[in-house]
């Protein structure tokens, strides 16, 4: 798979009875953007979208696992599940809210679906997440 970024991905989940993100990365992932405005009666509304593919056989910077199976180790795991956060290119800020991101970066989308391809052959296999 061609590829043009890396990405950083926040993992939102509950530590001691609080909400956290807990950071990992990406090495080597085709990002696609989007970025539009929507009119509404009600004003402008912000349409960004973006598509990001990643291969299985990425470099991912911790254990790549399912949802449910996240929730068991998040210090050492990662996964993609809607509302985790993802931005372009890798970063090292430890976060507590989306804003934080937001007011440092332009590329920073939330993740509203997580496809696992795992048909075909070991090079077409693949995540596809669609991102706002």
């Amino acid at each position: 798979m061609k590829t043009n970024t890396d990405i950083t991905v926040y993992n939102r989940t509950t530590i001691d009875r609080e909400n956290v993100y807990v950071r990992a990365t990406v090495e080597g992932v085709f990002w696609e953007d989007s970025e539009a405005i929507n009119r509404l009666q009600s004003g402008l509304e912000n349409a960004d979208k973006a598509t990001v593919f990643v291969s299985f056989g990425a470099g991912f910077s911790k254990e790549m696992v399912e949802p449910k199976e996240f929730v068991k180790d998040p210090e050492n795991t990662m996964t993609f599940a809607p509302g985790d956060l993802v931005v372009k290119g890798i970063v090292e800020d430890e976060i507590t809210s989306e804003k934080d991101l937001k007011i440092k970066y332009d590329y920073v989308r939330q993740i509203v679906s997580a496809d696992k391809n795992d048909f075909g052959s070991k090079k077409m296999q693949h995540y596809e997440l669609g991102l706002r």
